[in-house]
């Protein structure tokens, strides 16, 4: 894949009318060097060899803790409104 000054590729402007932004000039020059040191980042972290590393989508360990639910003594009607200040019947 042939990579591109991430720069040269950054339309700063078109991502703020997207985003409904308003930025000043300066913002936008602020943004437009964070998304290029963003995407330098993602480009040396693309050229890591990772084949033989397994995905994750956790890394704890924990299994679902979760209790089932099981069905328990409730309330009737009449003992849940016993304090209740008005009744509707």
């Amino acid at each position: 894949m042939a990579k591109k000054q991430a720069n040269d590729s950054i339309d700063v402007q078109h991502l703020a009318q997207l985003a409904q932004l308003s930025l000043s000039p300066k913002e936008q020059a602020d943004l437009k060097k964070q998304l290029t040191e963003t995407i330098k980042y993602i480009n040396v972290l693309q050229e890591l060899e990772l084949n033989s590393i397994p995905p994750t989508s956790q890394v704890t360990g924990q299994k679902n803790i979760a209790r089932l639910d099981q069905a328990r003594p409730y309330l009737t009607q009449k003992e849940a409104l016993v304090n209740a200040a008005q009744q509707k019947k």
